[in-house]
């Protein structure tokens, strides 16, 4: 007793009895089954080809959930996921529009595992018929055009579009509305436009299951003038000169018209002819001289010149003669350069041209072996510039110079050197 006592054998047997009751106790509840639920379980929908072969469609239900409830052994349930079970339901016997409840499958493909339970115990769907309906285009302008201007007339074409989707919505579309901003218009024009389908109360119609044929129709605005006519001209863009470059005058700017009452009431401007915009860059601000050729059946109610004035300058962008010198030169090993000062032409940002600087720009000799002669050579050039936005006009020129025992080295490589003799 004193030696049972002394090592605590009684406690270690006790510990050990505790122990194997525990262990039976663990092994038996994990052998208990468990029932775990699943919430959210979409169901997928089977036959929706032969749906719309009957002209059908689904206005809702398409995207239904359920619950599901799994019991199994405790350890099959633990390793059971959302992803072993699929739900569907069919549609493929449904032939007319109408609400239907629908059973639905439940399939889990784990072992061990089997339904308990779903929830709710069918799902509803709600099918409607295909179809098709022409609505009238309708046109709302806002706005007002520029000074002395107005909308004489205005079409659509097509002036009705063709919805196609669910009866139930079509029947609720009455028009497909146009609203188009004319504020600042300063001339006739065709524009494709969009529009918005609307009930009779103008509350709009949207859904999956409505569509048009074409989503715009075209505006075709027919603008005149109330009295003076503006003298107008088109620009062709040069190789870097557009029209949103410049600004330009024109004198006189309108000019009074009387005459045939329908050659006024179509006429909003009257063209003086195409500026070639590549001129301008070739030139800076130009002037130009253009005849006034009134349309027939119209007058001036007052003497008119036979010309008129057209004055260009460019707005927020500049030319500028660049002068740097020959430490711009990119270094070459054949060539050296006498001092001199070279001037290009660049164009660009009228900010961004007037703070250019000399070491902004670096020039590389263009040059091929067999045309350099002994002596001076005048080479083209190219410039290169880090600044972003400017263009640098080509036909720079510079001077270089390379004596003749260089050239003919580099022009015979292989050729032995002659050393001079030792004195």
């Amino acid at each position: 007793m004193k030696w049972i006592k002394e090592h605590d054998v009684v406690l270690r047997v006790f510990a050990l009895l505790l122990a194997a009751v525990l262990w039976v106790y663990v092994m038996s509840a994990r052998n208990t089954d468990k029932t775990v639920e699943y919430r959210n379980i979409p169901v997928q929908l089977d036959g929706l080809d032969q749906l719309a072969q009957n002209n059908l469609v689904i206005l809702s239900g398409s995207s239904s959930t359920v619950s599901v409830k799994v019991t199994g052994a405790f350890n099959s349930v633990l390793d059971m996921s959302e992803e072993y079970i699929t739900a569907t339901a069919s549609v493929g016997s449904i032939i007319e529009p109408g609400t239907y409840s629908l059973n639905y499958r439940v399939v889990v493909d784990a072992s061990g595992v089997t339904l308990s339970q779903k929830n709710p115990s069918k799902i509803e769907v709600v099918v409607d018929s295909m179809s098709a309906v022409s609505v009238p285009v309708e046109v709302e302008l806002t706005g007002t055009p520029a000074g002395g201007l107005t909308v004489a007339d205005y079409s659509v074409s097509p002036d009705a579009v063709v919805v196609r989707g669910a009866e139930s919505l079509l029947k609720q579309i009455k028009k497909a509305k146009v609203v188009y901003d004319v504020s600042g218009l300063t001339r006739s024009t065709q524009t494709s436009v969009s529009y918005t389908l609307l009930d009779a109360q103008d509350n709009e119609v949207t859904g999956t299951h409505v569509t048009a044929d074409s989503p715009s129709t075209m505006l075709a605005l027919t603008v005149k003038q109330n009295g003076a006519i503006p003298l107008t001209v088109r620009f062709t863009n040069g190789e870097h000169i557009t029209e949103r470059m410049i600004d330009y005058r024109i004198e006189p700017q309108e000019l009074a018209l009387t005459g045939d009452p329908d050659a006024i009431a179509v006429l909003n401007q009257i063209e003086l002819g195409t500026i070639d915009l590549q001129e301008l860059e070739d030139e800076g601000t130009m002037i130009y001289t253009m005849p006034i050729m009134l349309p027939n059946g119209v007058l001036s109610e007052e003497d008119i010149p036979s010309e008129a004035t057209v004055t260009l300058t460019l707005d927020g962008y500049a030319f500028r003669e660049m002068i740097v010198s020959q430490s711009r030169i990119r270094e070459d090993e054949l060539l050296t350069y006498p001092e001199q000062t070279v001037t290009f032409r660049v164009f660009g940002p009228e900010n961004t041209v007037a703070q250019l600087k000399e070491d902004d720009f670096i020039l590389t000799p263009e040059y091929e072996l067999m045309s350099l002669a002994a002596g001076e050579n005048r080479l083209r050039c190219t410039v290169e510039t880090n600044v972003r936005g400017i263009y640098i006009y080509p036909g720079v020129e510079i001077v270089a110079q390379i004596p003749a025992e260089a050239l003919e080295a580099a022009r015979n490589p292989s050729a032995p050197v002659e050393t001079p003799p030792e004195p």
